[in-house]
This record gives structure tokens, C-alpha cells and sequence, in this order.
């Protein structure tokens, strides 16, 4: 199946996109993606069997384990438990359920099989992975007691930056990598690579073969036209799946963090909005409930991505990510656009409101965004620091220079200020 995929010698995935055989009474795709993706490694040596799973957990697993057997079994029953997938390597056992388009098996599903498939003894060297499209909310749905930090959550998306990772053409691990990559890509999944990769693109190129220097489109090259629409076109398409990849990232990442600092959340929200033509967003908002350990008060902790228009950095032509921290949410009523403000500057880096001394936000160019690591620096950290130095009423300018220090201007990531006013009615 991965090699039809590759040359584009079947359709018979598209059935995981839902277009199915009106014949078929019943497709298992659940079962066949895992066959499809993870059969492979059951012919693989134990090294690549370690490095695959070692990447996929972040280096998790003890690193003299790289030199153990290992082992991977699919539908292995024990007690009447059966997961999808059993990975053991040297005296360590990985037990893996996936899911793709259904949910778990009852709410009870995965505590029994970390309890009942294992052991005590094998639960002491022993990881529980949910693999899942949003695993994240899944795993907060379990009870910590059963695993301690045990249970791990990986979104297909995480699974897929994996095999980017790990892809190439001089090994079978590496090729085994690539085709996966593609298989995953082509049913529909998407992680984030980065905005660098669109730098090369010649915006002025295309559009001098479109149209003539005022600004009338050039009878003369229709094809030039077509092509150039075509690309154009294309372009904004993937922009999009990055964008919708950095924010599943943002949502997976920040979920985990708050609920490892204590913090009660809810079912995060998106919504946005469309240019005059409603053929583009403009805006689009992710709006995390948070409720406060000490008040019990519920805010959000968010952000906002600005392509174009009134909320994007329009003196340097440049779309905007908005981290913002509100007593309301952010939506196309309220949401952060360009102006004069009176509100309150920390720092020329952090607004504080005048509405709410407990809401701020900051500002990184979006567009410098390149990696999950470039996440975790000027998002992730910054905004769970942010929120308890918020609720221990410590934002002075000296904390706030200390969680978003000079090194973030020099690096080009965060906007100066003053740039933005307060929230308003669109």
C-alpha cells in the first residue's frame, strides 16, 4: 500500500477520508492504517525499532535499551484485553492503542488494559501511548493515579513529525519513514514544518506575470495567468494546513502544561473570519477555558492569528500571532487589531488592559515561527509563566522581562510596543 501511495498507483486510502464502496457494508480503517503504518517495523531490526519508538516518546526510554531485542506484536490478547499494538525492547514493554476515527471503548478502556493486560511487575518498565487525533484531551479524561506519568498521549500529527523526522532514502528505516510520512499526508494529516519554507517564494515574480506594471492584467499571457493562479492558490492552501497544524500543536502542548501546573481547563474553541470575498481568513482565534486555582474565576488563555487586515503587522506587510490571557474570549466581536491604545505597556513587550488588569497579550511575527521547538520557547513557556506571574499579581517590568527577555526582540520573534490597542467590536 505505501509504495501504490507513492506513485499514485491506487485510491484505495481515500476510503479513510470517508469515500467509500457503496458495496462495502463495513471498512475497518482503524485496523488497516496501523497495519498499514506500523507492519513494517515488524520486519525491521531491534535498533530501528528503539530509535522509532525512542523519537516518538522524546527520548523517554532508557538509552541502553538501544542495544536489547526487541519485539513488536498487533492484537495480542491477554485476560481478554486487546490492544492494538505490543512493543517490547529488552525489559521494557510499550502497550499502544490507537484510534482514528472512533473513540475509546468505554470510559474504562484504557485503565483495564494498563491493569489487567499487565501485570505489577511489567507495569514498573512499562509506557501506555494513546495515538489518537486528539489524544491530549483523551489522556486529561484518565485518572493520573492509575499511571502516575506513565500514560502518554501522541496525536497522529505527532506521529507523522516522526517519520518527517526520521525520513530519508539510504536505510529501510528511513525509507520505511518517508512513505509513511506521505501515507499520512495523503489521508488527510498534517504537522507543523515551519513558515521558512514559503520564503522563497516569489511573490513579485508572479505577480509581474500576471499583471503589467499598472496594475492591468496582461492579455497577452493568459497561460502565465492560469499558472500563476494556480501556485498562488496552491501556496494558500498549504499555509492553511500549517496554520491549522500550528495551532492543534499550540493546543496540544499548552493543554499539557496547564494540567501539569494544576490548572482546571475545558474543551478549547476556534472560530475566525473571512475577507469581503469569504474565500480567505482573515483572523482565527483558539480560546482555551482556564479556571483559576485561587479565584475559581474562568479566562482564557489563547491566541490569535492575524493574516491580514487590521490585526496583522500591516507597517511590514507581515501576518501576527496574538498570545492573549482575557476575562473574555476572543472572537470576530473582540479581538486585537492595530491603533493608539491608553491601556498599560509592560515593558514595551506585554499589554495590560485597562478593562481588566488581569487580561494582557503580546505579539511574535508569525511568520518566524519554524519548529515546535520555536513553540515551546515564544509560546508555550512564555504564556504558563505569564498566567501565574498574572494570578501572584507580579506583573512588573522586571518579571515581564525575565519570562520575555531582549533576546526574543534581537531574535525577531516578539513585536515592540506600542503597536496594538485593546480588544474591540469588529
Amino acid at each position: 500500500m505505501l509504495h501504490a501511495v507513492e506513485h499514485n498507483k491506487t485510491k484505495m486510502h481515500r476510503r479513510y477520508l470517508g469515500e467509500r464502496d457503496e458495496n462495502e457494508k463495513m471498512v475497518k480503517g482503524e485496523d488497516e492504517i496501523v497495519s498499514t503504518i506500523f507492519g513494517a517495523l515488524d520486519f525491521l531490526p531491534p535498533q530501528d525499532i528503539f530509535k522509532f519508538w525512542q523519537e516518538a516518546l522524546s527520548n523517554k526510554l532508557p538509552c541502553d535499551l538501544a542495544d536489547k531485542n526487541a519485539a513488536i506484536a498487533f492484537w495480542q490478547k491477554n485476560n481478554g484485553i486487546e490492544p492494538d499494538i505490543v512493543v517490547t525492547i529488552g525489559e521494557w514493554t510499550l502497550l499502544i492503542e490507537c484510534k482514528w476515527s472512533s473513540g475509546l471503548s468505554g470510559e474504562d478502556q484504557l485503565s483495564r488494559q494498563w491493569l489487567e493486560f499487565l501485570n505489577q511487575e511489567e507495569r514498573k518498565n512499562a509506557f501506555h501511548i494513546l495515538i489518537a487525533h486528539e489524544a491530549q484531551k483523551i489522556v486529561e479524561t484518565q485518572e493520573k493515579t492509575v499511571w502516575g506519568d506513565r500514560l502518554i498521549a501522541l496525536s497522529w500529527r505527532d506521529i507523522k513529525s516522526v517519520f518527517y523526522k526520521l525520513s530519508g532514502d539510504k536505510t529501510p528505516l528511513e525509507r520505511w519513514a518517508k512513505l509513511s510520512d506521505r501515507f499520512l499526508k495523503d489521508i488527510g494529516v498534517y504537522h507543523f514544518t515551519g513558515f521558512s519554507q514559503f520564503s522563497g517564494y516569489k511573490t513579485d515574480a508572479i505577480a509581474a506575470r500576471f499583471f503589467n506594471q499598472e496594475g492591468k492584467q496582461m492579455s497577452e499571457s493568459q497561460t502565465d495567468a492560469g499558472k500563476a493562479i494556480f501556485q498562488i492558490v496552491s501556496r494558500v492552501s498549504e499555509i492553511g494546513s500549517q496554520i491549522e497544524a500550528l495551532l492543534a500543536k499550540l493546543d496540544d502542548e499548552l493543554r499539557s502544561s496547564l494540567k501539569d501546573c494544576g490548572y482546571k481547563i475545558d474543551n478549547s474553541f476556534a472560530s475566525g473570519f473571512k475577507d469581503e470575498s469569504t474565500w480567505v481568513y482573515v483572523n482565527a482565534f483558539y480560546n482555551i477555558p482556564i479556571t483559576s486555582k485561587k479565584s475559581g474565576v474562568t479566562r482564557y488563555l489563547g491566541f490569535q492569528v492575524s493574516l491580514i487586515g487590521d490585526g496583522a503587522l500591516a507597517s511590514d506587510e507581515e501576518p501576527a500571532l496574538h498570545v492573549f490571557y482575557w476575562s473574555v474570549q476572543c472572537d470576530k466581536e473582540n479581538y486585537i487589531v492595530a491603533g493608539e491604545s491608553d491601556d498599560e505597556i509592560i515593558a514595551k513587550r506585554l499589554y495590560r488592559y485597562l478593562w481588566d488588569k488581569d487580561s494582557w497579550s503580546y505579539t511574535v511575527r508569525l511568520a518566524k515561527i519554524d519548529s515546535p521547538e520555536d513553540l515551546d520557547k515564544y509560546i508555550v513557556k512564555p504564556s504558563i509563566e505569564l498566567l501565574k506571574a498574572s494570578e501572584e499579581g507580579k506583573l512588573d517590568d522586571q518579571t515581564v522581562k525575565e519570562i520575555l527577555p531582549d533576546e526574543f526582540f534581537s531574535d525577531g520573534f516578539l513585536v515592540e510596543l506600542p503597536f496594538w490597542e485593546k480588544p474591540k467590536s469588529k
